[in-house]
């Protein structure tokens, strides 16, 4: 089953930032996974949600890009973190190998390089054969897991300025 889970962005960022002397806003967007491919609680596992870990820097607008004065561009990542929450790959979520959205994704996998949420953990409650004369026994094992997030990163520019906006969308909680 594939490591997807839900994450609120209040961590990613959500004030304007200076980038390579640019102004740029910047909001959460994060696309919800399907239920299908997420981590599911049952009756002994529950999962804690990971959250960003700090303030995580936007990516910036492509400074080559910008005397091309393109159209915004939305550009959908899978960010793929490891069970202490780092990053440790990002993917393009569109087959698309043009010059500009190789631009975009390096600015992207530059940004997210620096990422880092909680960890993803989870408990699952264990129980043991007691004692003749102990009830059983209950442990919780807790458990750092892999996880991902995807996320749209949307590029636009006015008048020679880029900006980068991510804007949170509404998800379903994780089950």
């Amino acid at each position: 089953m594939s490591a997807s889970v839900l994450a609120a962005c209040s961590g990613v960022g959500s004030r304007p930032e200076r980038a390579h002397g640019q102004h740029s806003s910047v909001q959460a967007h994060e696309l919800a996974a399907p239920a299908d491919e997420r981590y599911r609680h049952s009756g002994d596992v529950t999962y804690t949600k990971p959250m960003p870990a700090g303030e995580n820097p936007m990516p910036a607008y492509p400074a080559e890009l910008l005397a091309q004065r393109l159209p915004p561009r939305t550009i959908a990542a899978r960010l793929i973190f490891d069970a202490q929450g780092e990053v440790a790959e990002v993917r393009p979520l569109a087959d698309d190998d043009s010059l500009e959205t190789e631009a975009f994704m390096r600015s992207i996998r530059t940004a997210a390089d620096s990422w880092h949420y909680t960890t993803l953990v989870e408990r699952r409650r264990v129980t043991g054969a007691g004692s003749a004369f102990a009830a059983m026994e209950v442990e919780i094992v807790e458990t750092p897991m892999p996880f991902r997030l995807d996320f749209a990163f949307t590029f636009t520019q006015s008048d020679g300025r880029g900006t980068v906006e991510l804007e949170l969308s509404p998800g379903e909680d994780d089950k």
